[in-house]
């Protein structure tokens, strides 16, 4: 069954649902928790002449951004400029400007696998020159988020490890592909 429908088409109608029901939940439990804080802040503030001043905390991410990011890094990345444009960088706002670049992501990723399994009779070919660059970006990357995770990093929050987790996750997976692209083609004489 998979040969015939391919993973290039269940993979970005899968996580495309996904993650727009992580919209959908985190969107919910945003409201919920909005109206709980409004009403905190007002009460505080008849109980004195003046309010007092208030100063957001920095947020931890919710699971739901947690999940998020862990499964669509690379479509949030994309979604940055749209969100900055759009919604003023808001997080809600650029988990709204992923969604259209997380059906295209999944899609070369299934195509990938698909091209991996034989599904695919013609295979996407980049030259040699730019398949061996992409390889050696996607481990400088790698190398560099395995380093977000070490002890050597002394800027730990407790998001630092989902975002490092995502993008070894990411890097790992786009130095494999580079490096399949990179190795599987013969090599060309002049």
């Amino acid at each position: 069954m998979i040969g015939k429908l391919g993973l290039r088409r269940i993979l970005p109608i899968l996580f495309t649902l996904l993650h727009v029901s992580l919209l959908i939940y985190r969107e919910h439990r945003q409201t919920r928790a909005f109206r709980a804080r409004q009403e905190v802040y007002h009460l505080a503030a008849f109980q004195e002449d003046a309010g007092p001043a208030w100063t957001p905390d920095p947020r931890l991410l919710t699971p739901a951004q947690k999940i998020a990011l862990l499964l669509n890094l690379p479509s949030l990345v994309l979604g940055i400029p749209v969100a900055t444009t759009f919604r003023r960088g808001r997080d809600l706002g650029l988990l709204y400007a992923a969604l259209p670049f997380v059906p295209i992501i999944w899609y070369g990723i299934g195509r990938w696998i698909d091209s991996m399994l034989g599904y695919v009779r013609q295979r996407w070919r980049l030259p040699r020159s730019l398949s061996g660059f992409l390889a050696t970006l996607s481990m400088g990357w790698l190398v560099l988020s395995a380093s977000t995770l070490t002890p050597i990093n002394h800027h730990r929050s407790p998001d630092t490890y989902w975002t490092g987790t995502a993008l070894i996750f990411w890097s790992g997976l786009s130095l494999a592909m580079s490096l399949s692209s990179f190795y599987r083609r013969p090599r060309q004489l002049p």
